[in-house]
């Protein structure tokens, strides 16, 4: 990297004179070594993080021997929304069935918070009030979340309230009991441990004892359970006696893939518990071209 130059004068047998060092530095390696770095930057920066749209898909039907009739959406409980060229947006509640006139009137909305918004809020209103109630519980500390925590230090069930929740992945996302994928040895362990103020115990899982400690969940850990909450509150609404809208997206082929985008994430500010984005029919594209322009 540096070089030193001796330098000696003074006469042969005459007074010594003291050396004189010169440095001269070489900065071809640091030339390579900024080379590197900036290669190892341009390889591990992310310049565009990728936005995830998350789309709730219907469940595959997993007897495909059998024919399983589709289930039918009540007509009341129906809301239709169609999209269309310049942004434009209508909707209808009910089916539009040629057969059966008078068809139903289309109402002319946007995208404003006083537009479709306003409308889905107000057929919404039951469940996005009660998902919006407990997560306010939980911010205000209302509603204490705790954790059962195994012998791993990986936590398994958590309770909220009287609500039990069991995790297969140890706390990464959590599962309300009972619910999807909850067998009968979970849903009686949740029971146990939501009937007893211990901090310490027992308990029976997969054919043996298993010990766990009841702590509080931090603020890091309190989210993956409220987001358990709000699916199960969705899949209650989703069954014959709940009150939200089941929404079918229709859109022509003038549409923007914005407002494909917009309109998705409507459903997810109001807490729609059902939706679809399906064809629209011939008769709902002569609906609109006689719709208010």
């Amino acid at each position: 990297m540096a070089e030193i130059i001796q330098e000696e004068k003074g006469k042969k047998g005459g007074k010594r004179r003291p050396k004189k060092h010169s440095t001269r530095i070489d900065m071809t390696p640091m030339v390579d070594l900024m080379c590197l770095l900036i290669t190892f930057f341009m390889l591990t920066t992310a310049f565009s993080k990728p936005k995830v749209m998350v789309i709730t898909m219907p469940e595959k039907n997993k007897e495909k021997d059998k024919d399983i009739e589709a289930p039918k959406i009540p007509k009341e409980r129906t809301l239709n929304i169609l999209l269309t060229e310049s942004h434009k947006v209508y909707y209808y509640n009910g089916l539009a069935d040629p057969k059966t006139p008078p068809l139903p009137a289309l109402v002319k909305t946007d995208f404003s918070k006083d537009g479709i918004r306003k409308v889905l809020l107000g057929r919404n209103k039951d469940l996005f009030t009660r998902i919006v109630d407990f997560h306010d519980s939980i911010t205000g500390e209302k509603v204490k979340i705790f954790l059962y925590i195994d012998d791993s230090l990986k936590p398994v069930f958590a309770k909220a309230g009287n609500r039990m929740y069991k995790s297969s992945d140890k706390g990464a996302s959590w599962t309300s009991v009972p619910g999807p994928q909850i067998t009968d040895d979970d849903v009686a362990v949740a029971n146990l441990l939501n009937q007893s103020p211990k901090t310490d115990l027992t308990v029976p899982m997969n054919g043996r004892k298993k010990h766990l400690n009841k702590r509080e969940a931090s603020i890091s850990e309190i989210n993956p359970i409220v987001d358990a909450e709000t699916k199960s509150r969705k899949r209650d609404d989703m069954k014959p006696h709940g009150t939200g809208p089941f929404v079918l997206i229709k859109a022509d082929d003038k549409v923007k893939y914005r407002d494909i985008v917009n309109i998705i994430d409507e459903m997810a500010i109001c807490n729609i518990a059902g939706y679809a984005v399906v064809e629209i029919s011939p008769i709902e594209l002569e609906m609109l071209k006689n719709a208010p322009k």
